[in-house]
């Protein structure tokens, strides 16, 4: 891809033109965006970044001096761009070094300086603990078990510090990116620190976009060869795309379209969307789970095998079956929330997400950092071994990392108080997660499940949640979590995924996101399928846009004019949007071809009366009725067609059957059966009837001639049929008001 082909797209979220980043990013405005940078800096009193500064400032001016000496300069362009690129990577530097001055949670005080100290004594360092870890396995002395934590801890000193330093590093530099590249890579270093360090980037690249940090990722996902670093890089920079920094960065575009240019990368990447989404709506997969799952296994725990009680034996005889069922509901209550599990529904976070609050998860690091039972942190366990913990439970479960440290932190308080015969159980392998599923722990979807769900926990539950983008809620679906959404996918050759995505969407009935990803697109000239537009006019019509749905419904209907599924689509929109017009001729196609809804006939009826087609609405009424005796809302159409044709007695009937005979009565009914009484000269019962409304209604007495606005608009279109007048209407309505006054009269005794 080329430079032109980056510059075209259109962003569906930019910075704001007046900021530093859109004076840089948008209008490549270098003079302003420098004046804005020294006040900037200014006002941060971060001094230190002056050099930088003038440095820019003084290439400019020569840059500007050359030009003004009437030179030609063929690398012009170049060069400003690359002012704009060093001036861009000042900022970003002086944002993260403001944020970690005012920000308690972005530092940690470590004896050791990772800051200062040389690349080369951080690989040391790190390879000399694997070294140290293995020579420890070869000595079970007691000796060796103090020596044994003494290096866990300050090992962990290291990698917390190392992990703070570069979760806000400002921008790196060639030999910084090389290095990190091979030390992540290496295999002289632990797999959990590696994988704690990827998670460092990720935060880093969210709060400030850096080229180098995020080419680092995309190295680690092409060439690593643990499937756990490899599995975060791709959601580190999955979540982390840039937008419109990419102008300043060609060839990292041209980097990510060789990336992504395998058909399994691909695969990967739509993988990864729909374990995304699945962790976006965690929370209604929780109200699912309370409200249809757990009170079915909750009941199932009462199902008791073995010596039956009386009281079971008589229920054996009155309800045979019950037991089976029972049973049938509890395993189908277990194979959905496995399924649910296995698709990536993050099944436990609301049991765990309340022992987020033990000082352990303070920390950000240990949000991130795998699951290890000699983490400095955790508190012995009474008569238990940690080893046979991770071995015996953990591994036969499907608890993310930090659910784990959760788990074992929670049993640490109350250790003292586990039975003796379960801390045996425990020991000996002889405890089952119930209820969980057995999987491949080293298939990449199952890695990608775990990392998300620890991730979820964090930007939802951790202290620091309020300064970082958060990709499962809000805004930050827009901007990170739906990351199909960014345009540069599509310049890069990912649009081919695009539809089976919005057909994943779609089939869920995730309308809200479909909303969203297709609206990101709307310009998109490459995704022009029936396909892709029908998502786009469902979605809009799920959304309430029926206007933006009924033009991709009639744009599909030009396309495909014998489509019924468009045609219905199209309908269904007219009817939530009460568009007589548009629909009528659709639906007689429709119910000219048997292929009609008894709602879609309904409206109809209704597209007929609206239209003056009295006969018509009222033959397809009265067929309606007759198929369907049991609709209300056909009876009640029935009797306005018929109220509006002068037949008040045969709407008086219709309506008489839903005000008295059934639980479905609406205010309205009572409307409408007032005014056919009041139509049909029972002025009696028309006032009795208003006042029972405006009741209903809640209408106070002195606002009664505006709550019967509506009357007065039903009753004024029929009135030259049933030869009533305007002011026989205003007459009407001042008696209603009367009794209404009357009614509510504290004189009265209403008992």
């Amino acid at each position: 891809m080329n430079k032109d082909d980056i510059n075209n797209i259109r962003w569906n979220i930019t910075p704001e033109k007046e900021s530093i980043p859109g004076l840089i990013l948008l209008s490549k405005e270098l003079g302003e965006a420098l004046n804005r940078m020294r006040n900037d800096i200014n006002s941060s009193g971060l001094r230190k970044f002056y050099e930088r500064l003038e440095s820019i400032e003084e290439d400019y001016r020569l840059m500007k001096d050359f030009i003004k000496r009437g030179f030609d300069d063929p690398k012009r362009e170049e060069v400003y761009n690359s002012l704009l690129k060093r001036l861009y990577h000042l900022h970003c530097d002086v944002m993260i070094t403001r944020r970690k001055q005012n920000t308690t949670g972005f530092n940690y005080y470590s004896p050791f300086n990772v800051a200062a100290m040389p690349l080369d004594d951080i690989r040391q360092r790190l390879e000399s603990f694997v070294q140290d870890t293995a020579l420890l396995s070869l000595d079970p002395s007691a000796t060796n078990s103090e020596k044994k934590k003494t290096i866990y801890a300050e090992h962990h000193e290291l990698t917390t510090a190392l992990f703070y330093h570069l979760m806000t590093d400002t921008h790196w530099n060639e030999e910084t990116q090389k290095f990190y590249q091979e030390l992540l890579l290496s295999p002289t270093i632990d797999s959990i620190d590696a994988q704690l360090l990827v998670g460092a980037l990720l935060l880093a690249l969210l709060l400030a976009f850096d080229a180098r940090k995020f080419a680092t990722l995309l190295y680690l996902y092409q060439y690593a060869t643990d499937p756990q670093v490899k599995q975060r890089a791709l959601v580190g920079w999955a979540l982390t795309l840039p937008k419109i920094e990419i102008t300043l960065y060609p060839n990292l575009a041209e980097q990510l379209h060789k990336t992504v240019s395998s058909q399994a990368v691909q695969r990967e990447l739509l993988e990864l969307q729909y374990q995304i989404v699945y962790c976006i709506n965690a929370e209604k997969a929780m109200q699912e789970i309370h409200r249809d799952i757990l009170p079915t296994m909750m009941r199932g725990q009462n199902i008791v095998l073995g010596t039956e009680t009386e009281e079971q034996k008589l229920q054996d005889i009155l309800n045979p079956d019950a037991e089976e069922r029972a049973m049938e509901e509890l395993e189908k209550s277990y194979m959905r929330m496995m399924d649910m599990q296995q698709k990536g529904v993050d099944v436990y976070f609301g049991g765990f997400s309340q022992m987020k609050r033990f000082p352990f998860f303070n920390r950000a690091s240990n949000w991130f950092v795998p699951y290890y039972p000699e983490h400095p942190e955790l508190k012995p366990l009474e008569g238990l071994d940690e080893t046979c913990l991770e071995q015996n439970i953990f591994a036969h479960s499907s608890f993310c990392n930090s659910d784990k440290y959760s788990l074992e932190l929670a049993m640490a308080m109350i250790a003292n108080q586990i039975p003796a015969e379960l801390k045996n159980a425990i020991n000996a392998n002889g405890i089952e997660i119930q209820g969980d599923m057995d999987v491949d722990k080293s298939n990449p979807a199952y890695i990608r499940r775990m990392y998300l769900q620890d991730l979820y926990r964090f930007f939802c539950l951790n202290n620091m949640k309020e300064e970082f983008v958060n990709p499962f809620r809000g805004g930050g679906i827009v901007m990170r979590g739906l990351f199909f959404g960014n345009q540069l996918l599509a310049q890069v050759g990912l649009s081919s995924q695009f539809v089976t995505f919005g057909k994943f969407l779609y089939k869920r009935g995730l309308w809200q996101l479909l909303q969203l990803f297709t609206s990101i697109y709307e310009l998109d000239t490459t995704l022009t399928s029936n396909e892709w537009l029908y998502f786009r006019a469902v979605a809009a019509m799920q959304t309430g846009n029926y206007g933006e749905a009924k033009k991709h419904f009639a744009e599909l209907m030009n396309r495909l004019p014998e489509d019924d599924k468009v045609a219905h689509g199209y309908v269904e929109t007219c009817i939530r949007s009460h568009d007589f017009v548009q629909a009528e001729q659709v639906l007689e196609r429709l119910q000219g071809k048997g292929n009609i809804s008894p709602e879609q006939e309904l409206f109809l009826a209704k597209c007929f009366a609206h239209a003056g087609k009295a006969e018509k609405a009222t033959e397809l009424l009265f067929k309606l009725n007759y198929e369907h005796p049991d609709n209300m809302e056909v009876k009640r159409q029935l009797a306005l067609t018929q109220l509006q044709e002068g037949r008040a007695e045969t709407a008086i009937d219709l309506l008489n059957g839903i005000v008295y005979n059934n639980n479905e009565v609406d205010a309205k009914d009572m409307l409408y059966l007032a005014a056919a009484h009041w139509l049909g000269n029972n002025t009696q019962k028309a006032i009795e009837l208003f006042v029972n409304f405006l009741r209903k209604t809640g209408e106070k007495p002195s606002h009664t001639h505006s709550g019967i606005d509506e009357m007065l608009h039903l009753l004024d279109a029929m009135s030259e049929k049933y030869e009533r007048s305007a002011i026989d209407i205003r007459i009407l309505t001042d008696i209603v008001a009367d009794e209404m006054e009357v009614n509510n009269s504290p004189n009265i005794n209403n008992d």
